[in-house]
């Protein structure tokens, strides 16, 4: 078959595997960005697989906070996390990456290279400071569980909203 038949005959499954025929997440979900390369089925939006590891009942406000993430996964399949803000009035406080983050405008994400899951699953700590006035603050988690093959086939996403007290 010549180059550009075989190419057209592959347009359909490529029309059907785009990040816009995924499961809606909440307004705003960092799942959105993650969805743009991960896209073999829809989001597991408020996923068990990812939290947050021993959240504390509230958080001082105008403080720095280390939070860790945790991705449940089976032993050798790899993670990558994304994690932001929001809060009502927008002020949500700030994030620094930390143990095995990086920056990423105003999220964190999980710091290249990928890395495989062992038995206990994978944990990324970072940074929070959290705003001067209380309130709530919401935490947004999106994950991807991955099959390790560097493509965007055979991975899962998971989401997660977890809202943060700040007293």
């Amino acid at each position: 078959m010549p180059a550009p038949i075989f190419a057209l005959a592959l347009l359909p499954a490529a029309v059907v595997a785009t990040p816009d025929l995924a499961a809606p997440a909440p307004p705003g979900h960092p799942v959105e960005s993650c969805a743009e390369c991960h896209f073999d089925g829809p989001p597991r939006v408020d996923s068990p697989a990812i939290s947050l590891v021993d959240p504390a009942g509230h958080y001082a406000a105008g403080k720095t906070h280390v939070l860790t993430v945790h991705l449940a996964l089976a032993e050798g399949e790899t993670g990558g996390f994304l994690a932001a803000l929001w809060r009502e009035d927008g002020a949500a406080g700030t994030l620094a990456a930390g143990d095995g983050t990086a920056a990423r405008g105003e999220a964190v994400i999980s710091a290249p290279p990928v890395r495989a899951a062992t038995a206990d699953g994978l944990r990324w700590s970072f940074a929070w400071t959290s705003p001067e006035a209380p309130g709530t603050v919401h935490l947004q988690l999106a994950a991807n569980a991955g099959n390790g093959d560097q493509s965007p086939l055979g991975d899962r996403l998971h989401a997660q909203t977890i809202p943060l007290a700040v007293r």
